[in-house]
């Protein structure tokens, strides 16, 4: 099984006009989306309004451009000096550029759009970072519209409402792609299914990169249902993240990653075969009981119940002075244990939440916590070695 990084180094020299945009060529943007492009943007953009892939070469040496994700995605790197370097990716141009971070609002989210000539333009959202806050968002999708989906609305009326004329004209041939991993799969699809029908329809694809779906009392089922079929939904085969108010989208493939267990919900870890997903062979996930466990618990809840438990998790996880998962993971002032214990102390409605699981649930969610902290750490601690 190969790489993304092969993928790139087989078809570098190949432009988009020869080989239109595909399934990978959609995870390595969606992957890229994850950069973030802030301090580099006044040196290189000027006053283009934009600027090319290849245009950050130069700035990648002097570390300017750092990655925002959990865990910091080994190989990540890579992709985007390989992308930046080949011919089929360099020739990207990358615009309207938004990142935001506000502790305050609970807000975390970033866009890019890339776009080829005439040919496509790919509106890519990023997916959560390593900040608590990020993952605080994560969750009050369970019970609320989000920040950031809001954000991610904007965005796509703002970028679509730039080249409205030609969108509508008969004789525009440009393609439109919407996609996005984890949170930014879910931003993507949030913001597609509520596109006007006249830009919807010229929408091709929408990637849904195991991310989250909605709850029915943030976004109805029909209002979804309206991109069903533009939908390409691409999951791991050990899959947690994209089965958590899971959307049944019929175009949903299992796609084969290089880690274990939770882990393959990491991008960069996802396989290419002969120049398409490495697929699965499996028709459904493996470890289903976790997203049944959950879909129950969540759907028994009432939103005010889930506001309060999601809130307490998150006070728990930050009450030892933790900003990130790293921190998290590396101990902070207080263990894994001690974190669970001041959360299940807060409230008695997160108490009687988490009643509702079962013992051997819950025994499980605990493992499967302290088992990512772990992992995480032991990589850390690894690095830091090497």
């Amino acid at each position: 099984m190969d790489k993304t990084t092969d993928y790139i180094a087989w078809l570098g020299d190949i432009d988009f006009t020869v080989r239109p945009l595909g399934e990978v060529d959609a995870i390595v943007l969606c992957t890229l989306a994850y950069y973030d492009f802030g301090p580099v943007i006044p040196e290189i953009a000027g006053k283009r309004g934009g600027f090319f892939l290849k245009d950050i070469l130069p700035c990648m040496e002097s570390g300017k451009i750092e990655i925002r994700i959990t865990g910091g995605e080994q190989g990540a790197g890579e992709v985007l000096k390989a992308a930046a370097m080949s011919k089929r990716f360099g020739e990207l141009k990358l615009s309207n550029y938004m990142d935001v971070f506000d502790p305050d609002q609970s807000l975390q989210f970033s866009a890019v759009t890339f776009s080829y000539k005439k040919d496509f333009s790919f509106i890519a959202y990023r997916g959560t970072d390593n900040s608590l806050i990020g993952w605080k968002e994560d969750f009050m999708a369970a019970y609320t519209e989000t920040q950031a989906q809001k954000l991610a609305k904007q965005y796509a009326e703002k970028v679509f409402g730039k080249h409205r004329k030609s969108i509508l004209s008969p004789s525009d041939r440009r393609l439109w792609y919407i996609g996005g991993h984890s949170k930014g799969a879910n931003l993507a699809a949030y913001a597609a299914c509520q596109l006007p029908d006249e830009i919807l329809k010229k929408v091709e694809k929408v990637f849904v990169l195991d991310g989250p779906g909605f709850s029915p009392d943030v976004v109805p089922p029909e209002t979804v249902e309206r991109i069903y079929s533009k939908a390409e939904r691409i999951i791991p085969e050990y899959c947690i993240i994209g089965r958590l108010m899971e959307i049944p989208f019929p175009n949903t493939k299992i796609i084969l990653s290089s880690n274990d267990g939770a882990m393959q919900h990491s991008i960069t870890s996802w396989g290419v075969y002969h120049g398409g997903l490495a697929m699965s062979e499996l028709t459904e996930p493996k470890d289903r009981w976790i997203n049944e466990t959950l879909r129950e618990w969540i759907d028994g809840m009432p939103p005010g119940n889930r506001r309060v438990l999601v809130n307490d998790l998150f006070d728990a996880l930050g009450a030892g002075g933790a900003k990130t998962i790293e921190d998290i993971a590396a101990g902070g002032k207080d263990g894994i244990e001690a974190i669970l214990k001041g959360f299940l102390d807060i409230d008695g409605t997160t108490k009687d939440a988490f009643s509702q699981l079962s013992a051997a649930a819950l025994d499980n969610v605990k493992k499967f916590i302290a088992g990512v902290f772990k992992r995480d750490k032991e990589e850390s601690a690894a690095e830091e070695k090497a």
